[in-house]
């Protein structure tokens, strides 16, 4: 039954008879010209309304979506996208569902300028133990860096994800690199989004002992401008270059994914994973979180000293 189309006490029988929901969900994007832009969700539609025949219930009006890294195409011009600040919500809800469900740690959120400078400073964080930077960019207006970058080396935490290292580059701090060397990487470029067979470099880490070789997520995946492995403690990577369109695509190199490192009496954690929705919904990717944050603040214990030699690359 479809439920558009259904009066309510249709609806409500058919929900009694067989309580099943079909939410048909997919894209729009460039299919070429002989195909309609809504094909996956057409298709999705007609699988759900097919399901629905042999099992009952209802199938509910399909759910069209975009994605940011749909570009445009000869004679095609426009799609519906996922903002930056749509995935910054989702990420948001997830570190709030951990908060919740864990209960040992609980959440305030930093959204706007204004919070940037009343909570970000060191009076501002005295009550804190620890700061999450979930898909920051650039310059964000932290009244003193410096004072930052002190706190967190005075015995906090800072965990960061996806493009935490797309933040204070240097060229935007007048060169500064203070902020690149606590976190431990700067961005340099990304491909096209791809599937990826990760590395479970340190399998014993709070934030990767769920985790088994390989683990294979579908992300926008990171290059940064200088391997610092040698300085950090590698909890994933790739062994090869992604199939994110490059030239290099599947050349031998180290990638790493996410690492952590002492800072001073403070403790760091980064992944590079997180780009999209769907890793944030994922049950593995959240346990990563997880892990990272137990780490962070000192509930579960971890490795942190650096990796001097990657894992065989080709492995």
């Amino acid at each position: 039954m479809r439920y558009e189309l259904s009066r309510p006490d249709q609806y409500r029988a058919a929900r009694e008879a067989a309580p099943i929901a079909y939410v048909p969900w997919g894209a729009h994007e460039w299919h070429g010209l002989h195909n309609p832009l809504g094909l996956d969700t057409l298709k999705a539609h007609g699988i759900c309304l097919a399901l629905c025949e042999k099992t009952g219930g209802v199938v509910f009006p399909p759910v069209y979506c975009g994605h940011q890294t749909m570009k445009p195409y000869a004679g095609f011009d426009s799609t519906i996208e996922y903002s930056r600040e749509c995935v910054q919500l989702l990420a948001r809800e997830t570190l709030q569902q951990l908060a919740d469900d864990n209960g040992f740690f609980t959440v305030d959120f930093c959204r706007t300028k204004d919070d940037v400078q009343k909570m970000l400073t060191l009076s501002g964080l005295q009550n804190y133990d620890g700061v999450f930077f979930a898909n920051t960019t650039g310059d964000l207006g932290i009244p003193n860096l410096y004072s930052f970058l002190y706190w967190i080396k005075s015995g906090h935490a800072f965990l960061g994800a996806h493009a935490a290292t797309d933040t204070y580059h240097p060229e935007q701090i007048r060169g500064d690199k203070s902020y690149i060397e606590m976190i431990g990487g700067q961005f340099k470029t990304h491909g096209k989004q791809c599937e990826v067979a990760a590395i479970v470099d340190d399998p014993s880490h709070p934030s990767t002992k769920h985790l088994k070789t390989p683990y294979k997520v579908y992300d926008e995946i990171y290059e940064h401008k200088e391997n610092e492995r040698s300085k950090v403690h590698v909890l994933l990577s790739l062994d090869r270059h992604p199939d994110d369109g490059h030239a290099e695509a599947g050349q031998p190199e180290d990638f790493p994914l996410a690492w952590c490192k002492d800072y001073g009496k403070g403790k760091v954690f980064y992944t590079a994973l997180g780009h999209r929705d769907e890793v944030w919904e994922s049950k593995e990717f959240q346990q990563h979180i997880l892990g990272g944050l137990k780490w962070a603040f000192g509930m579960e214990k971890g490795k942190s000293v650096p990796h001097v030699f990657a894992p065989e690359a080709g492995r």
